[in-house]
């Protein structure tokens, strides 16, 4: 009986959340062919993890340079100034439904990607922009709080550690040196057990026999 309660108030959360942040919607200039999505749709993408991209993913994306990419930080342009991520744009949170932002927002082939200092600004901002039908957008999951927790400050793995657990660290700390202008070379790895070489059998003596002996054995046998 867990379970199913477990999800049906997941669901209730998501309604809520639902129709409060497209309360938001009233702040939009009126327009007659303003499309907007199902109330259905929303909360199915909503329940959807879809939505979120990993630090480590973006991370990777910027590394490679990807065209594609666009990192949208919802923060005042004041936070903007004292630190953004590489590339990205300021669209302040309050001015995210303002048709100046189109220019940015409306590129269909672009994946444009929010982030703040966690979650809960690029969650309401996703939700606004997918209710009137914006495509191709994401939410950074864990914001910058996790974005300084995993990619600048990688944590070694413990001692009891898998190999996944092993090259997600190299992966980090290969984007740790990218941002912080270093190499993005992952180095050896440090943590691999140095294993004692396999012991090396032992070679057989073979008795050389010299070949006039061998010819005079065989001019014997040939008697």
């Amino acid at each position: 009986m867990s379970k199913p309660f477990h999800i049906r108030k997941r669901y209730l959360f998501l309604m809520a959340l639902a129709i409060i942040l497209s309360g938001g919607l009233i702040f939009l200039p009126e327009a007659s062919n303003t499309k907007e999505l199902s109330a259905d749709q929303l909360l199915l993408e909503l329940d959807d993890n879809t939505r979120f991209m990993t630090v480590d993913d973006v991370a990777d994306l910027i590394i490679n340079q990807d065209p594609a990419l666009l990192l949208v930080d919802l923060r005042s342009p004041e936070e903007y100034e004292q630190f953004s991520m590489e590339g990205a744009v300021n669209i302040p949170f309050e001015d995210i439904l303002n048709e100046e932002n189109d220019q940015y927002l409306k590129r269909v082939e672009l994946q444009k990607v929010f982030y703040a200092n966690n979650d809960e600004i690029s969650e309401q901002a996703w939700v606004l922009l997918r209710r009137v039908e914006y495509q191709n957008i994401f939410v950074m999951k864990g914001g910058l709080t996790e974005w300084v927790e995993m990619i600048m400050k990688p944590v070694k793995p413990l001692e009891q550690y898998s190999q996944t657990d092993q090259e997600l660290y190299n992966r980090r700390m290969a984007a740790r040196r990218y941002f912080a202008g270093g190499s993005v070379e992952i180095q050896p790895d440090v943590f691999v057990k140095k294993q004692k070489p396999a012991p090396v059998a032992a070679k057989k003596k073979v008795k050389v026999i010299p070949k006039k002996v061998v010819e005079e054995v065989e001019e014997e046998e040939g008697c």
